[in-house]
């Protein structure tokens, strides 16, 4: 990742707050700009060409559905299993769940790049608030968890990635940019897609 400068630049000290005093050859006069004093935040130059641009929008488009489909999936199997009290039961549910989805989305989730990848992972801290390895170790075990820290680490990737968008040193600061940028019906229509179903007589059967 290609390091990003930025620099802060102070709009009100450079034009005198919008006002300033003229001399008129017959009369004096103080011209007051109707402009309000505003309070300019600091400005953000990301040094990243159009195409690297585009390629970032185009990897974090791919990666940040597969995010909001995790985030629906984890509140829905949650809601599923909040009155289950028995562990097994709730582990044979679990597993039998894991198989479904297994089939909707392994394959497609092979087809993300290793970059791609790496952002889901940071976006799904960003739609759960919490890391995918916490994530594993809640649902799997923390056994899996850390076996699937070993695979990630091999890809310059970590399941522990916490996403950090008030870092404007961090790619999550242009990430954020993108996700914040689409319609607000984006998130919505991805999450109806997925239904996973309460728990049945069935589920809890070997």
């Amino acid at each position: 990742m290609k390091a990003i400068q930025y620099i802060l630049i102070s709009f009100l000290a450079s034009l005198s707050l919008f006002s300033y005093s003229q001399q008129n050859q017959h009369t004096d006069s103080t011209y007051v700009s109707p402009f309000e004093d505003i309070d300019v935040k600091d400005v953000v130059i990301i040094t990243r060409s159009p195409k690297e641009q585009q390629k970032l929008r185009r990897d974090v488009l791919r990666a940040y559905p597969y995010a909001i489909r995790a985030a629906e999936i984890i509140n829905q199997i949650d809601e599923n299993t909040e009155d289950i009290k028995k562990k097994k039961y709730k582990k044979r549910y679990l597993k039998k769940k894991e198989e479904i989805l297994r089939e909707q989305f392994e394959e497609n989730l092979k087809k993300l790049t290793k970059t791609q990848g790496r952002y889901m992972v940071r976006l799904i801290n960003r739609e759960t608030g919490n890391t995918v390895y916490n994530i594993i170790k809640e649902y799997k075990s923390g056994l899996n968890a850390m076996f699937w820290q070993l695979i990630a680490k091999k890809f310059n990737s970590d399941l522990k990635s916490e996403y950090q968008p008030e870092n404007i040193e961090s790619i999550d600061y242009e990430i954020e940019l993108i996700v914040e940028g689409l319609h607000p019906t984006y998130v919505q229509v991805i999450k109806q897609q997925i239904n996973i179903k309460e728990p049945t007589y069935r589920d809890f059967q070997r």
